[in-house]
């Protein structure tokens, strides 16, 4: 008997969840459960004013979708009720794509991947179109960087509302440290050992399928940032030294429009024009932006 034999025996199993359980209780500890192999559990319908919902997950040759390349795509699809809870997924389909050339070493490193394992692969193009195409919302945990590589492979998708797990979740608000997707699955008491696209989806599906303080699923609380309009407000002609302040103050730099900016409800639109003055940006630029919008950047 090998010792996963051992581990999985019914008496064995009884005597780890007693450990897990007792490990649990005390202040010293927390107890990680590695998030289990993707399954699949098929809706019957979709419910009334539920939705379709793609998980996806790109690795790329780089950070540059003009001139670098998806490597790996990841698509799951889930049938989500009006209340964000998930009454059935697919398990990921995944794709791997031949670069023509040598991987950089560092994404060797970070994704796993290796020349040979791409050597001859090419992305299904037209089912992931008609994957995506099924979708009314599709989400991602860089949704801004995932969405201008995909768009950039897949261009009849064009359009589709996206939303970002990463941006549009107020973490920290909920009591999480940090917004890296594999730290935020540990914090809710779980944790998966793979860096690959697929794992990456199924690994999301997991982490939305959980409950904020609220009791809701982090998942409803994703779909309703997305469902808000809120504002590009871009700080024009900010200075060089006003860097530091903006970047604290939770602005990105577009490289591509050479401008600090950053998406903020209207509610608070007043306010975020007051501190700009302050630093002295007088006249930022503001655009109103949809879920259709709100993850590229503007033309």
């Amino acid at each position: 008997m090998n010792e996963n034999n051992v581990i999985d025996h019914p008496s064995a199993r009884g005597r780890l969840e007693q450990m897990v359980t007792t490990l649990s209780r005390h202040p010293d500890y927390r107890v990680l459960q590695k998030v289990p192999e993707p399954f699949a559990i098929i809706a019957d319908e979709i419910p009334e004013n539920g939705r379709v919902i793609a998980i996806l997950d790109t690795e790329t040759t780089g950070l540059d979708p003009q001139t670098d390349t998806i490597i790996e795509l990841a698509i799951l699809l889930a049938v989500v009720d009006r209340h964000g809870e998930i009454v059935g997924h697919l398990k990921p389909e995944s794709w791997l794509q031949d670069p023509g050339q040598s991987l950089d070493p560092n994404i060797k490193m970070v994704t796993g991947l290796k020349d040979e394992d791409l050597f001859g692969q090419k992305i299904n193009v037209d089912e992931a179109t008609k994957m995506l195409q099924r979708a009314d919302l599709i989400l991602a945990h860089n949704a801004a960087f995932d969405a201008a590589f995909v768009e950039r492979l897949l261009p009849q998708i064009k359009g589709k509302k996206w939303a970002c797990s990463c941006a549009e979740i107020d973490w920290l608000a909920l009591g999480f440290d940090g917004r890296s997707q594999g730290y935020l699955l540990t914090q809710t008491g779980w944790f998966s050992s793979a860096h690959r696209a697929a794992s990456d989806v199924w690994s999301l599906l997991w982490l939305l399928q959980q409950r904020d303080i609220g009791a809701n699923t982090l998942m409803k609380r994703l779909i309703n940032a997305a469902d808000r309009d809120t504002a590009r407000i871009e700080a024009t002609n900010a200075g060089f030294s006003r860097k530091d302040a903006l970047r604290k103050r939770g602005y990105r730099w577009d490289a591509i429009r050479s401008v600090w900016w950053k998406n903020i409800d209207y509610e608070v639109l007043a306010e975020e024009r007051d501190w700009l003055n302050t630093i002295g940006v007088a006249s930022p630029k503001c655009r109103n932006e949809t879920a259709s919008e709100r993850h590229r950047s503007p033309s």
